[in-house]
């Protein structure tokens, strides 16, 4: 036992040196390249449309604006700007060092409430099968885990000395974090925390203007940009229907006679799909349209909206029906958000086995032609991925006169039609330099057998939701000081959680970058120094 504490008390002693952050961002950037043998690198979430908006970002006329439009460009010019120089050489090199200050980032706010707080975190950190596997990852997910990092670190040491200066750069840490993932817009609801600081009211009010004020500005002056290049005023395209990817996709709640919004919806589909290839032959009728619906479905539910209600509505009349389905079915809106909420503190992340350099980015899925089906006595092509229809009626890039489209010739085949002369060229070089991009993650197999025992490790690792109890238990019993500055990153967390569960099913990349602020507050709470009072000290 004596042999323990003093090997325990030398770790929390090294751990306190800047040796100790030395050999923490050391041990952190080896374990990245140890996992990177069972899992080169390969395309995260969403990596394709990642890289069409990186692409356009540089064009005056971009051809397709879903791209450029759908995505917020911090993200984008990560994911496409490791790829061009070297042929991508330097992806890889750069992933790791952003894991590595990543984990560095909270190892040293957590060593400011106590050396064993820091140790704790980066040893729990470091052996976290989920968080590393993020970071395997190229797309979105990956690089907001970085920029939150960074965000938190900030957080506290604003909070721990707070002045108007430190509000204002935290306030434009939030606004990046916009930039990366336009659901951080919700942290702008953290201002309500400033006014928790014990000072005068006007100081208090100069710090929630000082915080506020950047992120405003940021999402202003986007908006702005997307408004003056591509006659779009919008953060990003499909915000505003949001919410009906839950209610319909996941809760299944979406009905003609919800509200006007949706039977007008309804009379939509029954003119403009239904009787139209591929539901006709089919065989979708209304009731199943709306009883067993499908991720292409929604597809062309959102191509509809934008096609019969105005491009510019951006799909509001989808947020109308979502709202419409949440007010018939309040409850089973709830339990499903409840249910979301809870199962994203819980579900580890795990590596596709077999996972290479990911597919190339301008391709789409198989129309499963190898099986068949029989539908009112027709034999037909069964389609791929346990879908209804083989391919959404309307998929196709996104333009604002509808002068790109996709025509379907028979119950499974279609081609896409050009109105403008040029458009095909220019079409078809987006997606050359896309799979061009793309090729140019590592080729490397990687190691099933140790991916298939980090997946196992990634499974049995305790989740989040037990460092989050854990912290919370210990917060109440030792009473910490600082407990503001200690709570603010776990608190921050749950809110960009919960407002993803409102409007989406539970995947795990929504938790897992900002799972790390559950490990702080556990660390912090149960090694931190005590204070004799609860409320934040006056600076």
């Amino acid at each position: 036992m004596d042999i323990l504490r003093r090997t325990f008390s030398g770790a929390v002693a090294l751990a306190e040196t800047r040796v100790g952050a030395i050999a923490v961002f050391g041990v952190a950037l080896a374990t990245w390249w140890i996992q990177a043998i069972a899992m080169p690198l390969i395309g995260g979430r969403d990596f394709g449309t990642y890289l069409g908006a990186f692409v356009e970002l540089f064009q005056s006329d971009p051809i397709d604006l879903g791209y450029v439009l759908g995505r917020t460009p911090i993200a984008s010019l990560v994911t496409g700007g490791l790829l061009v120089p070297f042929d991508g050489a330097l992806a890889e090199p750069v992933m790791s060092l952003l894991y590595a200050a990543s984990i560095l980032a909270w190892f040293l706010v957590a060593r400011t409430f106590a050396g064993a707080a820091g140790l704790l975190a980066a040893v729990l950190l470091l052996v976290y099968p989920s968080y590393g596997i993020l970071f395997h990852e190229l797309a979105s997910d990956s690089v907001y885990a970085a920029g939150f990092a960074g965000w938190s670190s900030l957080a506290v040491h604003v909070l721990t000395r707070p002045s108007t200066r430190g509000f204002a750069f935290l306030g434009s840490g939030a606004a990046a974090l916009v930039l990366i993932r336009p659901v951080s817009q919700a942290l702008i609801l953290l201002a309500l925390l400033v006014l928790a600081v014990a000072v005068p009211w006007r100081a208090r009010l100069l710090w929630v203007v000082a915080y506020v004020a950047p992120v405003i500005a940021v999402i202003a002056v986007w908006t702005l940009h997307n408004g003056l290049r591509f006659d779009d005023y919008t953060l990003a395209r499909g915000g505003k229907a949001y919410v009906i990817y839950r209610t319909y996709l996941v809760d299944k709640i979406v009905r003609p006679d919800n509200g006007p919004a949706s039977r007008a919806v309804a009379r939509a589909v029954a003119q403009d799909l239904l009787p139209h290839e591929p539901y006709r032959s089919y065989g979708i009728t209304l009731d199943r349209f709306f009883d067993a619906p499908s991720p292409r479905m929604l597809d062309d539910l959102g191509s509809l909206a934008n096609r019969r209600w105005g491009w510019h509505s951006d799909q509001a009349i989808l947020r109308d029906v979502a709202f419409e389905a949440i007010r018939t079915h309040p409850v089973t809106y709830a339990r499903g958000v409840a249910r979301s909420f809870g199962e994203m503190l819980q579900q580890p992340l795990y590596r596709s086995l077999g996972s290479g350099g990911g597919a190339p980015a301008g391709s789409g899925a198989g129309d499963g032609l190898g099986e068949t089906i029989v539908v009112n006595g027709k034999v037909l092509p069964k389609p791929s991925e346990g879908e209804a229809i083989p391919g959404a009626r309307e998929s196709g890039p996104t333009t604002p006169d509808y002068s790109i489209r996709t025509v379907w010739t028979s119950a499974y085949e279609r081609h896409l039609v050009f109105d403008h002369p040029g458009d095909r060229q220019r079409y078809d070089a987006l997606h050359e330099r896309m799979d061009d991009l793309a090729t140019r993650l590592p080729r490397r197999g990687g190691n099933s057998t140790l991916a298939l025992r980090l997946n196992q490790a990634s499974r049995w690792f305790p989740p989040p939701v037990l460092w989050l109890l854990i912290g919370i238990v210990a917060l109440a019993v030792r009473r910490p000081g600082r407990t503001l500055a200690l709570s603010t990153p776990a608190v921050a967390g749950l809110l960009l959680i919960a407002l993803s569960a409102f409007g989406l099913p539970a995947v795990p990349q929504y938790a897992v970058p900002v799972a790390p602020a559950f490990a702080l507050l556990m660390a912090g709470a149960l090694f931190g120094a005590r204070s004799s009072h609860g409320r934040q000290r006056s600076p």
